[in-house]
């Protein structure tokens, strides 16, 4: 992510889905039927975002948006999609003011009126900004933060566990519970998902977004929507790193793969202005230079190809079975809608899941065609059916 007008902030939440649906076992989608994105008046930053890696065919950005290029872009409720394929390459202008669309919903499953009930008892008769950080404070407080898988018992929730038993959890935990409690007390909230980013490369000038960088978090409303984060961990302080081999990636993908006709010409504009003599000499190394450089972005790239391939192969596979998964969704929610529709499945998926996440993002070398071979006779030799 280029930061090219506003001043840029230390972190910042990128928001990707906000999810308004109370459910038994936390929060969902509450999409409406699509209309198109009205541009808005005024910004105080403008963006750059680059979301080589990203498969979900959410809008990802920051604050409040006001304008984005291309385009191409449909609102389904509270959330953003693009119409098309992802751009290799968007702006975003967007606004730090709060934004103000309406949402005014409180309803709370019968499953979670216990853990509305919190809410209802501790908040403050007081603004809701006072009760949504009463609420967050207590959260942290009285729960710690884990990955560890949870062994919720049969016949609980597991939000309902994670607040009075458990006490442990992921950041999806926190931010249902506290969503959950804001309603009980009063206040209108939705979580958030997406990434807390907080990664900066001075070498390269920009934002990295990893995958490690995926967060929930809430939104309430009180004639505007807040952000309000109630997980210990989202409190890490900025990181500065020069990477130098991820500035050389982002320069291929920059200049090489994403190489536009404006680029072009304010690359020759610059030459002209500033050194005369060079479009000779430029004229001479282009023709071996774009080559070379084509031909090690494909030796570069072509590994995370092939594991994106693999895990086109496996959603292929679901679908011969009569399993759909939402090519707008993530892998959580894939994840989610296997153990929703085909639980014997799952922890085959699951475990499939952690190992080509850490291939494809955390670099592990790992056989990742073997694995996906093995996944894909389990399905097709599978004797249920979803």
């Amino acid at each position: 992510i280029l930061w090219t007008a506003g001043q840029r902030p230390d972190n910042f939440y990128l928001a990707g889905a906000r999810l308004e649906t109370a459910t038994a076992e936390g929060f969902q989608k509450n999409d409406m039927p699509a209309e198109f994105f009205r541009t808005k008046t005024g910004f105080s930053d403008r963006l750059k975002i680059y979301p080589v890696g990203i498969h979900s065919r959410n809008l990802f950005y920051p604050f409040s948006l006001s304008a984005v290029h291309p385009d191409n872009v449909s609102r389904m409720g509270p959330n953003l999609y693009w119409n098309a394929e992802i751009p290799p390459v968007y702006d975003l202008w967007v606004s730090r003011q709060p934004d103000r669309d309406p949402g005014h919903n409180l309803t709370v499953p019968s499953e979670l009126q216990d853990v509305a009930a919190i809410g209802a008892r501790l908040a403050p008769k007081d603004s809701p900004t006072a009760r949504a950080e009463t609420l967050a404070a207590y959260l942290k407080q009285n729960c710690s933060y884990s990955l560890a898988d949870l062994e919720v018992p049969g016949d609980r929730t597991s939000l309902s566990w994670f607040v009075f038993d458990g006490r442990r959890g992921s950041c999806e935990h926190y931010a249902a519970a506290l969503a959950v409690m804001l309603r009980g007390a009063g206040v209108p909230a939705r979580v958030v998902t997406g990434f807390l980013v907080s990664e900066f490369n001075p070498a390269g000038g920009y934002f990295i977004v990893r995958s490690s960088d995926a967060h929930a978090w809430v939104e309430y409303y009180d004639g505007y929507w807040h952000t309000i984060d109630a997980t210990p961990q989202a409190t890490a302080s900025p990181q500065s790193r020069s990477n130098l081999l991820d500035t050389w990636r982002f320069r291929w993908q920059r200049w090489v793969i994403e190489y536009s006709l404006q680029d072009q010409i304010n690359l020759a504009t610059r030459i002209s202005l500033q050194a005369p003599q060079v479009p000779g000499m430029t004229l001479k190394i282009v023709p071996i230079a774009f080559p070379l450089a084509a031909l090690l972005y494909t030796a570069f790239f072509i590994r995370r190809r092939r594991r994106t391939a693999n895990y086109l192969r496996v959603i292929r596979a679901f679908r011969k079975k009569g399993l759909l998964l939402d090519s707008r969704a993530g892998h959580g929610a894939h994840l989610q809608t296997i153990r929703n529709s085909w639980p014997a499945m799952a922890p085959h998926f699951e475990r499939y899941l952690k190992a080509y996440l850490a291939g494809r993002f955390g670099g592990r070398n790992i056989d990742l065609d073997g694995l996906t071979d093995e996944l894909l006779q389990k399905i097709k030799n599978s004797s249920t059916t979803p």
